[in-house]
């Protein structure tokens, strides 16, 4: 299950130009009037979909401890764009607030590189480079990247916190798939990245919730996601989504 975010600011306004203020014959200003009333109001917007699922395990396991897993992904649009441009590269950042402590039930979630982690193994001094398998045919990564870990980062409408990421890539030299349509009464463009797929990452034997911890507000993980797309033009759209585990 994913979060839907959309920050989309669509501009529905059209200009239109009329009478004297095209002195040119009429056949250069069939061709050259649309064109221009298009990349007047083509004003590209970022859209984000996705989020992160986080399953706890066991509630009360009988032996203390359980396995639990972490995914991650998401789905970009990026909509209003003018005649000719394109989306050349995205780029996911998810944060993720710490579990503290190798005995600690939560809240947050355990790094990558953690002992207890499927992904231990791609991490040294401090970093990961972890492999996965993005949906086939579109442009993400098949890497994913962690650059820090136990870091303090702010997070919006949470404070500072300290926090690990997972970051993920998209770029248009080599998706396959058809990611633009054509909006027919504006003529702009819009782009969908298609889904991402799913990054995961397994915990094994760690300490499970009891009812009490989910009482007391343990059963918890704050986190949020910086996206950026970058267009042919050199413009880059920037927005951060919270996303909260749905687990």
């Amino acid at each position: 299950m994913t979060q839907q975010h959309d920050a989309a600011r669509t501009l529905t306004r059209r200009t239109l130009a009329k009478g004297a203020a095209w002195s040119v014959p009429v056949i250069a200003a069939a061709s050259v009037a649309p064109a221009l009333a298009a990349s007047s109001q083509c004003q590209p917007a970022l859209r984000f979909s996705g989020g992160m699922f986080y399953d706890f395990g066991t509630i009360d396991s009988g032996t203390g401890r359980t396995n639990q897993y972490l995914t991650l992904g998401g789905q970009t649009y990026v909509d209003n764009l003018p005649p000719g441009v394109i989306v050349t590269d995205i780029s996911y950042t998810f944060w993720m607030e710490n579990r503290q402590g190798q005995d600690s039930s939560g809240p947050g979630v355990f790094w990558m590189g953690n002992s207890t982690a499927s992904t231990r193994n791609t991490c040294s001094n401090g970093t990961c480079n972890a492999s996965w398998s993005p949906t086939s045919g579109s442009g993400f990564r098949s890497r994913v990247t962690n650059t820090v870990n136990n870091t303090t980062v702010e997070h919006p409408n949470a404070g500072p916190l300290p926090s690990w990421d997972v970051n993920m890539f998209w770029s248009a030299a080599q998706d396959t798939g058809n990611r633009y349509k054509v909006d027919s009464q504006t003529g702009c463009r819009n782009f969908d990245s298609g889904p991402s797929g799913r990054f995961r990452v397994d915990y094994t034997g760690v300490v499970a919730l009891t009812t009490a911890d989910v009482r007391n507000g343990k059963k918890r993980i704050r986190s949020f996601a910086e996206v950026t797309a970058t267009l042919n033009t050199g413009q880059k759209l920037t927005k951060s989504y919270p996303v909260v585990y749905t687990g």
